[in-house]
């Protein structure tokens, strides 16, 4: 069964490929992106435990929005100084002179709470699992924000 976020992220996908078009590697990381949200999208289908299709649900989303933050910074030839979530989004924080906005501190702060540090509570403690409903917030909020900074982006060539 597809998640709710499924039509949203199959948006992002297409977002971040216009951003991205005529960089072979760039194209690259956004089909390996694409794949990890619709593994998010559809964990349910190959999983029964629903402790796992959560888990699963948080880990795939979090790596496809890893990775579409790397793939946009690399696209913009961005040197990363830090290669995480939280790195990717400090380096956001600055933006980059003709090729994308800064992002507001708070934004990333907001980010950091919903996202990073949420994931963190179920990716590096053993036996810590999320619910459904936060699984699904996880995930939406991931797709809000990753929507939130593709616009920008878009809307500042």
């Amino acid at each position: 069964m597809k998640s709710k976020n499924h039509k949203q992220f199959s948006s992002l996908i297409l977002q971040l490929n216009a951003i991205c078009q005529g960089d072979p590697l760039a194209e690259g990381n956004v089909e390996t992106v694409r794949k990890e949200f619709e593994r998010a999208s559809k964990v349910a289908n190959f999983i029964s435990n629903q402790d796992q299709v959560s888990l699963n649900k948080v880990l795939h989303a979090t790596r496809g929005f890893d990775t579409g933050l790397k793939t946009i910074l690399e696209h913009f030839g961005t040197p990363l100084t830090s290669r995480s979530l939280r790195g990717y989004l400090n380096i956001l924080k600055n933006g980059k002179t003709g090729c994308y906005p800064k992002l507001n501190g708070n934004f990333i702060t907001r980010i950091q709470t919903d996202v990073v540090d949420k994931r963190n509570i179920f990716m590096h403690a053993a036996g810590q699992f999320p619910s459904k409903r936060e699984a699904e917030q996880i995930s939406g909020d991931i797709a809000t924000y990753f929507q939130n900074i593709l616009s920008l982006i878009a809307n500042s060539h």
